[in-house]
């Protein structure tokens, strides 16, 4: 992990963010990227205005990015690099990530109290699943801590398998040698699972891609998946959570449509939301954008 790219639109739940990846990339001897996309505002009618109005509000995004890397960087005493794009949010940071060789994205999110003013957030949870690096969402209140336990939580298919490869689990395997962190594989299925209890282990290829030592399991189930997951962190004292990405049959859609999103709104801890496997179209989706976005910026 080199290059740790950090998200912000300047509210006080990005500024959580970009501190916990300061912090973050302090302990991976990692670089930190704060990173704003810069939107167009509304057209004037004259075109030498739209060129001084993309240039004036480029100018401020600017501005306002050197201005918070200076602070991050006194207070953290780290360098912070700055990297600004123009354009929509997505796209502006899939270019970003191709040209920073970002290897996973810090974002914040707003108090579900504040759900309805938030600006970031609804842009976060738009990310979910679209980005080919991993991303881990910070809650606005949840300063950075030292990663001891790292929860993993996976939904479970009929044949125990899951949609996983090394590019998936890189920062997960990252963060937790770095941190010395207990992994938990939390495995979560529907009540009416047959056989449900002769699943809780996690698939084979999964446990040797991570190559962890000695993980705890645990099986959850019930329909209210966001809730048990929530209850569990706080139990056993998780500092990240972590969630798998799957094809999507019928529970892994509900699992990664409502209990992700859910889980992006109330986590009580920052969350890991890994990348597609490279073999998925989720992936794929998210490379071609990224050569489209890189083709159209030269052009």
């Amino acid at each position: 992990m080199k290059n740790i790219l950090m998200a912000t639109d300047f509210s006080q739940a990005a500024s959580n963010a970009a501190a916990y990846g300061v912090e973050l990339a302090k302990t991976m001897n990692a670089r930190p990227i704060l990173f704003s996309a810069c939107e167009h505002a509304l057209v004037p009618a004259s075109e030498i205005a739209v060129v001084i109005r993309r240039e004036e509000l480029q100018d401020q995004v600017q501005q306002q990015l050197a201005e918070d890397a200076r602070m991050l960087a006194a207070i953290h005493d780290q360098p912070v690099f700055t990297c600004c794009h123009t354009g929509p949010a997505h796209t502006a940071l899939l270019a970003a990530i191709r040209e920073q060789q970002a290897d996973i994205l810090i974002a914040g999110m707003k108090n579900k109290r504040k759900v309805k003013h938030r600006l970031i957030g609804s842009t976060v949870s738009s990310w979910i699943g679209k980005l080919p690096i991993p991303m881990i969402i910070v809650p606005e209140n949840i300063p950075f801590a030292y990663i001891a336990k790292i929860a993993l939580a996976q939904a479970i298919n009929k044949n125990n398998t899951a949609e996983a490869d090394e590019h998936v689990l890189i920062a997960l395997r990252e963060l937790g040698e770095r941190f010395h962190a207990q992994l938990y594989f939390v495995r979560i299925g529907a009540n009416n699972l047959p056989g449900a209890d002769e699943l809780i282990r996690p698939p084979a290829s999964l446990a040797s891609l991570l190559e962890t030592p000695a993980p705890h399991f645990e099986y959850i189930t019930g329909t209210d998946v966001a809730a048990s997951l929530t209850q569990y962190i706080e139990d056993n004292n998780i500092n990240l959570l972590a969630i798998m990405p799957h094809r999507h049959g019928w529970f892994e859609r509900m699992f990664i449509q409502s209990t992700t999103r859910s889980m992006v709104l109330d986590c009580p801890v920052p969350l890991l939301i890994l990348p597609p496997s490279q073999s998925s179209p989720a992936h794929r989706h998210a490379t071609n954008m990224v050569q489209e976005q890189l083709e159209n910026s030269i052009a």
